[in-house]
C-alpha cells in the first residue's frame, strides 16, 4: 500500500496524479488525435470549397460574360425606327430660251429623323451639271433647284441624285420650333410693254407674315408658278432679318410672259433644328400671342404627323 503521507500530498491527489502519470502515453495520443482531427476538418472544408470552386468557376465567368452581351433581339426595332430614304418625287427642266431652270420635288416621309446636310446631284443623260447641298425637315416637301442651266435640247433623261445625308433622329418633339408663315395678298401680274425700255414679264408679290414666336435671320422662300402638273417658272429668294409678328411684302419677277396659271406655290424655308438661324428674344408683346399661334401649329403639326403614319 502506497504511503499516502508522502511529501504531505493528500492521498486523493496523490491517487489522481498517479493515474494521469500511468496513462500519460493515453492522453497524448487523444490530445493528437483530436488536434488531427480539427486540422482534418478544417482540411476538409478547404478542400470541398476548393472543388466546389474549381466546379463553379467556368458557369461563373460564362454568367459575367453574358452579363455583358446584348442577347436581346433588337433587329425588329432597328428596321422599325430605321430611316426611310429621302424621296425624289418629280424633276424637271424650264426651258429660258439658251439656258435652263432645273427643279426637284423632294419629300422627307420620316416623323422623327431630319436631314441637316442633304448633298445632291443634277445629272443630265448622265453629266453631272449642277451640285450643291441643303437639307429638309421632317415630313417636309420641298424644292431644290438649280438656275441659268446650260444643256442639250435633246436631253433624254434629267434625274436628282441624293449623294450623301447626315441625319439627326428627333427624340423630343418640345424641342421641334414649328414655322408658321401666313401669305395674303397674292397677286400675279403680267406685265405687258407699255412704253420704250419697260421690262415686260411676270411678276408675282405677296405679304408674307412671321407669326412663329421665333424671329430669323434669314428666311429663304422659293416661289413656283404651275400650268396643271407643270412648273412653269422656278424663283428663289432670300429674306434677311425677320421679326416675330412681322410682315414683308416679297415679289418675284421672272422676264417671260406666262400664261394659264393654275397654282402658286410658296415655300418658305428654315432650318430650325440649327440654332444659327435664330434672333435672341426680345421684349416684343406680340411674342405673347406669336406662342399661341405656335401652339396651333404644333397641333396641326402632330396631326399631320399622325395621318401620315396611318
Amino acid at each position: 500500500m502506497i504511503n499516502n503521507k508522502i511529501s504531505g500530498i493528500p492521498e486523493q491527489e496523490f491517487k489522481l496524479g498517479y493515474w494521469f502519470f500511468i496513462h500519460r502515453d493515453l492522453f497524448k495520443k487523444v490530445i493528437i488525435s483530436l488536434l488531427l482531427l480539427i486540422i482534418l476538418s478544417f482540411g476538409g472544408y478547404g478542400i470541398i470549397g476548393l472543388i466546389r470552386y474549381l466546379a463553379t468557376t467556368r458557369a461563373y465567368n460564362q454568367m459575367l460574360v453574358s452579363l455583358t452581351e446584348n442577347n436581346v433581339d433588337t433587329s425588329f426595332w432597328k428596321i422599325k425606327n430605321k430611316a426611310e430614304e429621302i424621296q425624289v418625287i418629280k424633276v424637271q427642266a424650264i426651258a429660258l430660251g439658251q439656258t435652263y431652270d432645273l427643279v426637284a420635288e423632294i419629300k422627307n416621309p420620316n416623323l422623327r429623323w431630319s436631314v441637316t446636310s442633304l448633298d445632291y446631284r443634277f445629272l443630265v443623260d448622265g453629266q453631272e451639271l449642277a451640285t450643291g447641298s441643303s437639307f429638309i425637315l421632317p415630313l417636309e416637301e420641298k424644292y431644290i433647284t438649280a438656275y441659268n442651266i446650260r444643256l442639250n435640247n435633246n436631253y433624254k433623261d434629267i434625274s436628282l441624285v441624293i449623294t450623301e445625308n447626315r441625319w439627326q433622329r428627333l427624340r423630343d418633339f418640345k424641342e421641334f420650333p414649328i414655322l408658321n408663315f401666313i401669305m395674303t395678298g397674292q397677286q400675279v401680274e403680267d406685265i405687258n410693254l407699255t412704253s420704250q425700255g419697260a421690262q415686260q414679264g411676270t411678276r408675282l408679290a405677296i405679304d408674307l407674315t412671321n407669326r412663329s414666336a421665333y424671329s430669323f435671320w434669314q428666311v429663304n422662300i422659293t416661289a413656283l408658278l404651275k400650268s396643271g402638273n407643270e412648273i412653269m417658272a422656278v424663283a428663289s429668294k432670300a429674306i434677311t432679318s425677320m421679326e416675330s409678328g412681322q410682315t414683308q411684302t416679297v415679289e418675284f419677277f421672272w422676264p417671260q410672259s406666262y400664261h394659264n396659271i393654275s397654282e402658286v406655290i410658296i415655300k418658305p424655308e428654315v432650318n430650325v433644328l440649327d440654332p444659327e438661324v435664330f434672333k435672341p428674344l426680345t421684349s416684343n408683346p406680340v411674342n405673347k400671342s406669336m406662342m399661341d399661334f405656335t401652339a396651333c401649329a404644333w397641333e396641326r403639326y402632330l396631326a399631320n404627323a399622325k395621318t401620315a403614319i396611318l
